[in-house]
């Protein structure tokens, strides 16, 4: 019910008259991502991920993106992310795009492995977004979106704990690069590469220990080729 709700959010965001502009968007992306939480558990996933962008005053644009997976065999893995981001565009050309913003992120993520339920993790962060376009060719367009994390919270949840573990970021950023190509007015195809990857550590620097697993330190990599949709409004 949470996923339909944030969904028919960003639907009528974007497609709502009194809000929408010529350049609104609407992106829907899939990509099977090659996952890695440290030895644990390494696994491919199906993300997918949908996203809508408004464009404001002052070369100001507004995005709101919902990325989820959920995945049930040996190592059962669901996430829930929401991100909102704000860039302004820099660019004198209107095909091209050279904006920089920030943006606030909020995922809840459950991780198990062998049947055993090892931990809830909750990110709350602030990121420093640098978002690329380059039309190189006629119809074709390379883009590259980064995000570096500048401030992360973690809490991580375990009903054989005591209490809520706290973790500092050691780094997190995001990468996605590749090209668009229009096969229409308003609709664009999109076939990239996605790279995200974070690292944190327990802050107290205490020991933690679950089901004989060492989670004092976390490091998570997701990476792989991605296919996209994109339609204009």
């Amino acid at each position: 019910m949470k996923r339909l709700l944030v969904l028919v959010f960003i639907l009528i965001a974007v497609c709502s008259p009194d809000l929408a502009l010529a350049q609104d968007k609407l992106e829907f992306d899939f990509w099977q991502a090659d996952y890695k939480l440290d030895d644990l558990i390494e696994t491919k996933l199906d993300v997918r991920e949908i996203s809508g962008e408004l464009d404001l005053d002052y070369d100001l644009a507004a995005k709101l993106s919902y990325k989820f997976w959920d995945q049930y065999d040996a190592h059962n893995s669901e996430l829930e992310q929401l991100r909102l981001e704000v860039v302004k565009d820099f660019s004198p050309l209107a095909a091209d795009k050279l904006a920089v913003g920030a943006a606030v992120d909020y995922y809840q993520q459950r991780i198990g492995k062998s049947g055993i339920d090892l931990f809830q993790l909750e990110k709350q962060g602030l990121n420093l977004v640098f978002d690329l376009e380059k039309n190189i060719i006629d119809r074709v367009n390379l883009f590259t979106n980064l995000n570096y994390g500048i401030y992360n919270d973690y809490q991580l949840v375990n009903q054989n704990l005591e209490s809520t573990i706290t973790y500092g970021s050691n780094y997190n950023y995001s990468l996605q690069t590749g090209l668009k190509f229009r096969v229409g007015p308003d609709l664009r195809a999109k076939l990239g590469y996605k790279l995200s990857q974070e690292s944190l550590t327990v802050e107290n620097e205490e020991e933690v220990i679950i089901n004989d697993y060492d989670l004092t330190e976390l490091s998570q990599l997701q990476h792989g080729l991605f296919l996209g949709l994109e339609t204009r409004f």
